[in-house]
């Protein structure tokens, strides 16, 4: 690197007899600047990686990505993996080789998630706020997982802060959040709290060539309690909650303001208890709820339109760690499904509807699942 040296001369006339005349030396400051450093896993450790098909992230990957209008989005950070494609530019979604993407089991702290999108799937419901550990299956499913035929996708939300309290908050184009988090008691009990809702329908009644009541807005709830019972025993209860609401009017088409919204809710229960360092068990009690509704507005009909499915569950999972190779898993879940097709109540129109009432389905879904995974230096067996 190269010095320099700069001299600035001034000359100054002066009111009076004589002119005075001053010569400055200015020397050059340099700054050693760090190289930035780009480093990846090399091809032999991921050839290494026994288990195939599993992509895991954590929460720091997800910080670092690009925000998009302010919001980081782990559904994104997935898109990008080797496999994975979207259903479209913007969307939320996302296909595995080929698949659909109903054919994506998604779960939220072990609880399944019906739609895992908002604003027409533009962001997911994950906040990266309270977003821990998430790992993707996109091939050779463990025997604990079922219902899906393309991937997993499971998204655990980390536990509070068991010693000081803290949080933060964010504002950005689309959405706001806050997030709080700390100790009931100091090194056995803590919670964690983040809610987040969008700023784009505060700027709707401002638009004058936007009917009145147009709105597109979301939110979204996390709150879990974790709870040290013992050096064995953990404990958590985890809940979610979020929801969008759309309204609008296309009077070119006949479609006066009409509006439609949906939402998710979920509970969740979790309890491990270690027998020993190579015996543990994971039992759950989890309640999942989605709900679609419609109110349609056009000059010959207005109706309103809802439905919703809803899943209350119990697993059980015991895992055994046999020698250096082998792990042992045995369980049972206990699904209970309820689905309401649809409920179709008319308004008043211009033509006669009936209402209509579909009857609604139940269903138990019970099964049993026996594992053993064999791990070699370069492979895994199931």
């Amino acid at each position: 690197m190269r010095r320099f040296l700069l001299t600035l001369s001034c000359l100054l006339p002066l009111f009076g007899p004589a002119s005075f005349a001053q010569t400055d030396s200015l020397s050059g400051r340099i700054y050693r600047l760090d190289a930035a450093v780009v480093a990846a896993g090399s091809k032999a450790e991921r050839l290494a990686q026994p288990q195939t098909g599993l992509a895991s992230l954590d929460a720091g990957v997800v910080r670092h990505v690009p925000a998009l209008m302010g919001e980081r989005d782990i559904l994104k950070v997935i898109q990008m993996l080797p496999g994975v494609q979207s259903p479209s530019d913007g969307a939320a979604g996302f296909s595995v080789r080929g698949g659909q993407v109903d054919q994506n089991l998604i779960l939220l702290d072990g609880t399944p998630i019906y739609c895992a999108g908002h604003v027409f799937g533009f962001i997911s419901i994950f906040n990266d706020d309270v977003l821990g550990m998430t790992e993707l299956y996109k091939g050779d499913f463990p025997a604990r997982y079922g219902g899906r035929i393309s991937s997993v996708l499971e998204a655990n939300t980390r536990d509070g802060n068991l010693t000081r309290r803290g949080g933060n908050a964010t504002i950005g184009l689309v959405s706001s959040k806050v997030h709080l988090e700390g100790p009931v008691v100091p090194d056995k009990l803590s919670y964690s709290v983040s809610a987040r809702r969008s700023l784009i329908d505060l700027a709707f009644p401002f638009i004058r060539e936007l009917p009145g009541g147009t709105t597109l807005r979301f939110f979204d709830i996390n709150a879990k309690l974790s709870w040290l019972a013992s050096g064995r025993d953990r404990l958590s209860l985890n809940a979610f909650s979020g929801g969008d609401k759309i309204a609008g009017a296309l009077l070119q088409y006949g479609l006066r303001l009409s509006a439609f919204e949906y939402s998710n809710r979920t509970v969740s229960l979790k309890w491990r208890h270690d027998f020993s360092p190579s015996l543990q068990s994971n039992v759950a009690l989890y309640y999942s709820r989605y709900r679609f509704g419609l109110h349609a507005n056009y000059n010959y009909a207005i109706f309103d339109y809802s439905s919703f499915v809803r899943e209350t569950g119990l697993r059980a999972d015991l895992s055994w760690q046999i020698g250096l190779h082998n792990t042992l898993e045995a369980g049972l879940q206990l699904p209970f499904h309820y689905i309401n097709s649809g409920d179709c109540v008319p308004g008043s129109g211009n033509i006669t509807m009936t209402e209509m009432h579909i009857p609604p389905s139940r269903a138990i879904q019970p099964n049993l699942h026996l594992e053993n995974t064999t791990t070699l230096d370069r492979a895994t067996f199931r």
